[in-house]
């Protein structure tokens, strides 16, 4: 029961994550953020008809935690480097 309930949470975490940054792209990360709904879409509809026949939408639980990740990469990738942040993996930095 717990691990069903944990799954809804992420298909709920995926839904919503897709749909604020979605809205919040532009340009090439607006495509990236967008694609995992070319697979999600129909394993959404396939879910519905599971449920209707009172059947564990599996797919969806297989799918979300994968297209989640995704999107959690997508967004990290795409957050620009900020200029004034000093390198200091190089070694050449040094702390006062």
């Amino acid at each position: 029961m717990i691990f069903t309930e944990m799954m809804w949470l992420v298909v709920v975490a995926y839904s919503v994550a897709q749909f604020a940054l979605l809205l919040e792209s532009h340009g090439r990360t607006r495509i990236a953020m967008a694609l995992p709904l070319l697979i999600m879409v129909p394993v959404f509809l396939q879910a519905i008809a599971a449920i209707q026949y009172n059947n564990t939408p599996v797919l969806l639980f297989i799918t979300s935690p994968v297209a989640l990740a995704y999107l959690v990469f997508v967004a990290y990738r795409s957050v620009p480097m900020p200029a004034a942040m000093p390198r200091r993996l190089d070694g050449s930095a040094r702390f006062r």
